[in-house]
């Protein structure tokens, strides 16, 4: 019994046969490599074979299965080719229906109230709506009864009353008299001469006095306003989301829905129970069991420029803490913020205490481009690296206040720029950078006693232009930068144990009003590169500002380190928040490191010259800023 066609496969015949037509006639020969003079025109098919025939090879290749006692399955050329393409269609139709059907799925993914998590959600809330609104209707109940109660509790109250309604009677007995006939005369003669005013206008006078005490005297309402802020924060203790739960159910479904096509297409794939259990360790792995985890993370984010995923919680005062000591030493005599303009040789200084100007230096020395400069807490300059000469250099010079001069000190072990440097207890640590062009991982530290340099464990990932700065002098942590290729942006946070000596990739966390959730990935979070970081307090680093690609920004963040015990472990989070909480008051890069004087951050920020001032304003003008935890004040010099 012949199957009526439908229009698609109409279709679908029509074009296989055009295919066929085609192949057959774009047949090109080709020549055998065993006979030169012979084309190819037949193909063994045969499973262990698989090789082109010319007619002079067939009794050879026939008497070769012979021996090996197979059979060889020899098919024409044009018949292997028009096979070997209706496989290939067949297998494409296949990826089109698999294709469809992901769409098809993508598609259906709305969901509507009858998403039994989204019933779970409107349950917990319309729980919370009742309890809230039971407990204001209750308190409400109770102010009035409390209002109510100490009204009559007031003896001027009563005893207003008691003269009221006495008046009352003495009119009712009035109004009695005037209706008999004996003595309704004299009850005219009462009434017009009553005289009620004066007695009334006196409990008028009294009722408003009373009024004027209840007012100052009312029930105090004791509204905790830092605690209903943080109500939002309390409620991931009732209802939060947790991990992703694979249901037998659904995976069964999942799996009939994409293995309808032809067995051939998937024979090469792992089927979906064997990758369950990597994919959910990968899912565990990006979303940890003790945090909660956050779907509002999509891809669409990771291209964003100024991480706008993370709202900053507006219910809360615009301040971060700042408590951290002078990093200058007491007795310090140059409490100094040093700039060294590469392009007219000199060197500024400003006061980090009155913020003037004061001292600029004309320096003889060649001192490269793109290097660091370090001050360090006894007010010793260090100008470090960089490019001399269209190189990278090893060299380090420091500061003779006395001479004005720079002298040079033990060179580095390799030579690069735009690395970042940093001060900690006696040693400069240099991280990262650029060699002949390119991101390097290689870290080193030098020692301001015996002026020597020794090299340090590597970055996990090299980087140039990254931001780095201490914590609590045990720890280094690296924000970002860029990464190989000079287009690639490193989005790693890695911390330096400078006792162990190892670099560790930071899992970051985000928190907001909602609790603490997983980053997952690190390319969902952009770090940018050349930011101002500082520790601020025992348990925050707050970074600032910075470029991506060709933008400057002035976003900003806090970055805390939160300890916690479970099961008598100590863990550590790392946790952002405060995204854009006070951002800078201009977009800008930073190439030298903030300090923080007089409990202010101090940094000298670089002028955004992407509006036509041209490269030289990149030395000529710099910004310096200064944040109390609240404010940025900024500052404009012109270094000519």
């Amino acid at each position: 019994m012949s199957r009526i066609l439908s229009r698609e496969d109409e279709n679908s015949y029509k074009e296989s046969q055009q295919m066929i037509t085609s192949i057959t006639r774009n047949i090109r020969p080709v020549k055998c490599k065993d006979h030169q003079e012979e084309n190819y025109t037949n193909f063994c098919m045969s499973k262990d074979c698989m090789r082109a025939l010319c007619p002079d090879c067939m009794e050879r290749h026939t008497q070769f299965h012979k021996q090996n006692s197979t059979y060889p399955d020899l098919q024409s050329i044009k018949s292997v080719k028009v096979k070997c393409k209706q496989k290939l269609m067949e297998i494409k139709n296949n990826i089109d229906q698999l294709y469809d059907q992901i769409e098809d799925l993508i598609q259906n993914q709305n969901l509507d109230e009858s998403d039994e998590g989204i019933k779970k959600i409107n349950t917990v809330r319309d729980t919370i709506i009742y309890q809230v609104n039971s407990y204001f209707d209750q308190l409400l109940d109770k102010y009035r009864a409390r209002v109510s109660a100490m009204i009559e509790k007031d003896e001027k109250i009563k005893y207003i009353q008691d003269r009221l309604s006495l008046m009352s009677d003495e009119i009712e007995i009035m109004s009695a008299k005037m209706e008999g006939t004996a003595a309704q005369i004299d009850a005219f003669n009462e009434v017009q001469n009553l005289d009620l005013n004066g007695q009334l206008n006196d409990i008028e006078i009294q009722v408003q006095d009373i009024l004027n005490i209840q007012q100052r005297q009312s029930i105090d309402i004791i509204v905790e306003e830092s605690k209903i802020r943080m109500l939002k924060t309390d409620l991931v203790q009732y209802i939060r989301l947790g991990q992703y739960i694979f249901y037998d159910q659904q995976e069964q479904l999942n799996q009939q829905a994409i293995s309808q096509p032809q067995q051939s297409l998937i024979a090469n794939q792992s089927p979906i129970q064997e990758n369950k259990s990597k994919y959910q360790e990968e899912i565990n792995t990006s979303f940890p069991d003790h945090v909660d985890t956050d779907p509002s993370f999509d891809n669409k984010y990771m291209q964003s420029n100024q991480n706008s995923f993370y709202a900053a919680d507006e219910s809360q005062i615009a301040q971060i803490e700042i408590n951290q000591n002078s990093y200058y030493e007491s007795g310090c005599p140059h409490k100094i913020i040093p700039y060294y303009n590469y392009q007219n040789k000199k060197l500024y200084m400003i006061d980090a205490t009155t913020f003037e100007l004061r001292n600029e230096v004309s320096i003889n020395e060649f001192i490269a481009d793109q290097g660091r400069t370090v001050i360090t807490p006894r007010g010793d300059i260090y100008m470090i690296g960089g490019i001399l000469r269209n190189s990278d250099t090893e060299k380090v010079f420091k500061y003779d206040y006395t001479e004005e001069k720079f002298t040079e000190r033990q060179s580095m072990i390799y030579a690069r720029s735009s690395f970042a440097a940093v001060y900690v207890d006696k040693f400069i640590y240099v991280i990262g950078g650029k060699r002949d062009g390119l991101a390097c991982s290689e870290c080193e530290k030098y020692d301001l006693v015996q002026n020597k340099w020794k090299a340090i464990a590597n970055l996990n990932y090299s980087a140039f232009s990254s931001s780095v700065c201490t914590f609590g002098n045990n720890y280094l942590y690296k924000f970002g930068g860029i990464g190989p290729g000079q287009v690639q942006n490193n989005n790693y946070v890695e911390r330096y144990d400078i006792q162990q000596n190892y670099w560790q990739i930071i899992n970051l966390m985000h928190e907001d009003i909602t609790g603490i959730h997983s980053i997952g990935p690190q390319k969902m979070f952009a770090l940018f590169f050349n930011s101002g970081a500082i520790q601020i307090n025992d348990s925050t680093i707050f970074v600032f500002g910075g470029q991506l690609e060709k933008k400057m920004q002035k976003s900003s963040f806090c970055f805390n380190i939160k300890k916690e015990k479970t099961n008598n472990q100590q863990n550590i989070m790392h946790v952002l928040n405060r995204f854009d909480y006070i951002p800078l008051p201009s977009a800008g890069s930073f190439t030298s490191n903030p300090i923080i004087h007089n409990n202010k951050i101090i940094c000298l920020q670089n002028i955004d010259n992407s509006v036509g001032q041209g490269q030289s304003s990149i030395y000529s003008k710099k910004k310096l800023l200064v944040f109390d935890g609240t404010n940025w004040i900024e500052t404009i010099y012109n270094f000519n």
